[in-house]
């Protein structure tokens, strides 16, 4: 669930995005990684995500848009969990973070609304 502010210039809207995610994390290792033995976690995560976009309107019905996204799930290590035991001093803890951009076309249902000015 995100949410969307912005400005608005013409047929054109520069945004901000933030809001809660939540998803699947699964890691596997095995026997040579730092891990003594093959280690599954699979996981139901939530987080947050922050990004900005630029959407603009083509005709009434059609927008393009580009839109980056940084989302955080936080730790979900495989070591954290009392199921496994890990060795080697080199095991970082890191959060499960990601990076995303994307292009999208929309097409605008009930195209007829125009927002107040």
């Amino acid at each position: 669930m995100r949410g969307r502010l912005g400005y608005a210039s013409g047929a054109t809207l520069l945004y901000f995005t933030g809001g809660f995610t939540y998803g699947g994390i699964e890691k596997v290792t095995n026997a040579y990684g730092l891990y003594f033995r093959d280690a599954k976690l699979d996981a139901f995560a939530t987080g947050y995500v922050l990004g900005g976009g630029l959407e603009h309107k083509l005709t009434p019905n059609w927008s393009l848009k580009a839109e980056y996204q940084y989302l955080n799930f936080g730790t979900n290590d495989v070591c954290a969990s009392p199921a496994y035991q890990c060795f080697g001093a080199s095991n970082p803890i890191k959060d499960d973070d990601y990076h995303t951009v994307r292009l999208g076309l929309n097409y605008h249902v009930n195209s007829g609304f125009e927002s107040l000015k």
